[in-house]
Parts: C-alpha cells; sequence; structure tokens
C-alpha cells in the first residue's frame, strides 16, 4: 500500500467515524425534539384544565360583599364571565342557585316582617343587599341592626 491509499483509508475512516458521531447525534435530537413537543403538547393540555378548574372554583364562590350592587345573582356573576365550553351552568349550579333564592325570600320576609312566600324574587333582587346578601343574612346581624342605635348621619353637632 502506498502512502495515498493510506491517507486515503485514513481519512474515510475518519469520515465514517465522524459520519456514525453525526447520525447518533442528530437521532438523540430528534428524540429530544420528539419529547419537547410532547411536554409542551401536555403542558398545553394542563394549561387548558387548570384554566377551566379556575373558572369553575370562581363560579362556585359567592362574590364578595362590595360586589352584591353589580352583581345580584350567582346565575348573573356566572353569566358574566367568559364559558368556552357550555352557556349554560350545571345543573348543580342552578339548583344552588335556587336554594339560595328560597333563603334569601324567607330572610327578606322575616326582616320587614312580611307575611311568608308574599316577597318576590324581583323585590329582593331590587334591595340594596340583592340576593346573595340576603341569602347570607343571619338572626345575629338581624339583632345587631335592631340594638344599634340609628342616629341621624348629618349631625349639627
Amino acid at each position: 500500500m502506498t502512502i495515498e491509499h493510506e491517507i486515503i483509508s485514513f481519512s474515510v475512516k475518519r469520515y465514517n467515524k465522524i459520519k456514525k458521531k453525526l447520525d447518533s447525534t442528530l437521532k438523540k435530537l430528534a428524540d429530544t425534539t420528539t419529547a419537547l413537543d410532547y411536554a409542551r403538547r401536555e403542558n398545553r393540555e394542563l394549561r387548558t384544565q387548570l384554566e377551566h378548574s379556575r373558572s369553575s372554583l370562581n363560579t362556585d364562590q359567592s362574590a364578595p360583599k362590595s360586589m352584591h350592587a353589580r352583581f345580584n345573582s350567582p346565575q348573573e356573576l356566572y353569566d358574566r364571565q367568559d364559558h368556552t365550553k357550555s352557556s349554560e351552568p350545571p345543573a348543580y349550579k342552578l339548583q344552588k342557585s335556587r336554594r339560595t333564592i328560597r333563603k334569601a325570600l324567607k330572610n327578606y320576609e322575616h326582616f320587614h316582617n312580611l307575611q311568608p312566600n308574599s316577597a318576590t324574587e324581583q323585590m329582593v333582587e331590587n334591595s340594596s343587599a340583592g340576593i346573595e346578601g340576603w341569602a347570607s343574612f343571619t338572626r345575629e346581624e338581624e339583632e345587631q341592626h335592631l340594638l344599634k342605635p340609628h342616629l341621624p348621619t348629618s349631625g349639627s353637632g
């Protein structure tokens, strides 16, 4: 073998060794890219599930007292939120809403000394406390209200 053949043989061996290493690196890169795509897809799915969970948690919580004037019922609060899956709340939320309305009507009638079943949902909704406020109204709050002296708000001295 001549020197030229040895150089060519060495070059071919070196080329094959580098090509094998490059092919191995490219395969690892392809595997990593596939794994990364899978992780990204799974991350998107988990984020979507998390957003739906947060959305359902937000509708299950009653509105803060500062919002009672703006949202008079859980249904109205639910309607103002963005719902991508369905425009109708689940049945258990409607049932809770009906239960809340019944409790609000009862408390409103008791507080105003009205006959049972004489108050209407509209009357309670239009009151300053709204349905949520009357539904959460307790006998202790009533006693505090009755015992609290009612002083004029604009005093003369």
